[in-house]
């Protein structure tokens, strides 16, 4: 399994969830981050109310999700042509476990790099 992170511009979510389910992608979770421009876009200066101020950080969102490790490059190639993220990495999962709450317990799944389920327990609530 592949770990895909991908930072890009709010405005670009949209047609992150639309072009998701056809690159097979089922869950992710998305986060608002903050990240630092470079030194030539950092000192441009904002004004607010009449005060000048330096745009330290922009805001942006993360989108993490995994995927198997023959689809990563090519899912991460889509993205980059589909809405132009800021950046994208790949990373290497050993395991992955998920859990999934129903009817007043969680069902723990795990998934290795062979496929094989290492972990199996019902949690109560």
């Amino acid at each position: 399994m592949k770990k895909v992170e991908v930072v890009m511009k709010t405005s670009a979510l949209e047609t992150f969830r639309e072009s998701a389910a056809h690159l097979g992608i089922s869950e992710y979770d998305v986060s608002e981050v903050r990240r630092c421009p470079s030194i030539a876009v950092r000192e441009h200066g904002r004004v607010y109310r009449g005060h000048e101020y330096t745009l330290d950080l922009l805001s942006r969102l993360k989108v993490e999700f995994t995927v198997v490790d023959e689809d990563a490059k090519r899912v991460a190639q889509n993205l980059l042509t589909l809405i132009a993220p800021d950046s994208v990495a790949i990373s290497t999962l050993d395991e992955l476990i998920s859990i999934s709450p129903s009817a007043g317990h969680s069902v723990l799944d795990s998934r290795t790099r062979r496929g094989i389920s290492e972990i199996n327990g019902i949690i109560s609530h």
